[in-house]
């Protein structure tokens, strides 16, 4: 008679943890459906506010570029920079190490450009290495894991993790499809200054046919360097949605910024790494 109460309650137990871990599974896609109740109005004041200004890259002190591959994150002080910078400072040490190398000196170690904490080699060789598995397929993937992390990331405030928790509702990566959420999250992004937040969300109105708004959403984008924005607006003008006046602004701002932008470093770096 014990052993059989000691059953029933290890397979109470079972159930106890059970429950716990799909409470746990479905708290934060519940945060989210509260998050969206007053997201219907496509007259929100916020959302068409300038958007903030960027961070400097904290080596070359110019605004930090947009695309995701074009920054580097530096695990061992936690800064963000310029891919350019970070690959600027490894060729000049390489081609430092090549001189030394000819008078048989001491190398320079490669290190962090912004903390200068030497860089471990055999991290770099397991990035590698891990790369390789992922171009085989051959790395297990959690996309219910990632969309989770992801999603705090966004209720934590980063700037980059909005858009891609509207990516994983929009093409029902580790959640369900919802278009509703979708929109919700690029909104989210837009109004914290993501610019390919916003362009997606012109391309999510355009698509929902509300051309005009798809319109004003790039022009945003576009006067703040996005590429693809500015190329919307042009077809926008070819096709009479948007004034000779309203390209020729977008124009000079997206022009304006991608010169105070511009560097020699950064030209090298898209040249060897973005061409193609």
């Amino acid at each position: 008679m014990v052993e059989k109460e000691e059953k029933k309650g290890a397979k109470s137990d079972e159930e106890t943890a059970a429950l716990a871990a799909a409470d746990l599974e479905t708290l934060t896609i519940s945060n989210a459906e509260e998050i969206i109740e007053d997201d219907d109005d496509d007259k929100d004041p916020d959302l068409f506010k300038p958007p903030p200004p960027r961070e400097d890259c904290p080596i070359c002190m110019l605004p930090l570029p947009f695309e995701y591959r074009t920054l580097a994150y530096r695990v061992c002080c936690g800064a963000v920079l310029c891919a350019a910078c970070f690959e600027e400072s490894k060729r000049v040490i390489e081609k430092t190490n090549v001189k030394k190398r000819k008078k048989k000196l001491p190398l320079l170690e490669f290190c962090c450009p912004f903390c200068r904490e030497p860089m471990d080699e055999s991290h770099e060789k397991a990035i590698i290495r891990l790369r390789k598995r992922i171009e085989l397929n051959d790395v297990p993937k959690d996309q219910r894991k990632a969309f989770e992390l992801f999603l705090r990331a966004t209720e934590l405030g980063s700037l980059h993790a909005p858009v891609i928790v509207a990516e994983c509702f929009g093409e029902g990566r580790g959640v369900n499809m919802d278009a509703a959420k979708e929109k919700h999250y690029l909104k989210v992004a837009a109004k914290r200054g993501d610019m390919l937040g916003r362009y997606y969300l012109g391309k999510f109105e355009w698509h929902g046919g509300n051309k005009s708004l798809a319109m004003k959403h790039w022009q945003i984008s576009a006067a703040a360097g996005h590429d693809g924005s500015l190329h919307r607006i042009k077809e926008g003008f070819m096709n009479g949605f948007v004034t000779k006046d309203e390209y020729a602004h977008a124009l000079r701002a997206h022009q304006k910024v991608r010169n105070d932008a511009q560097s020699e470093e950064r030209e090298r770096y898209a040249a060897i790494h973005l061409s193609g």
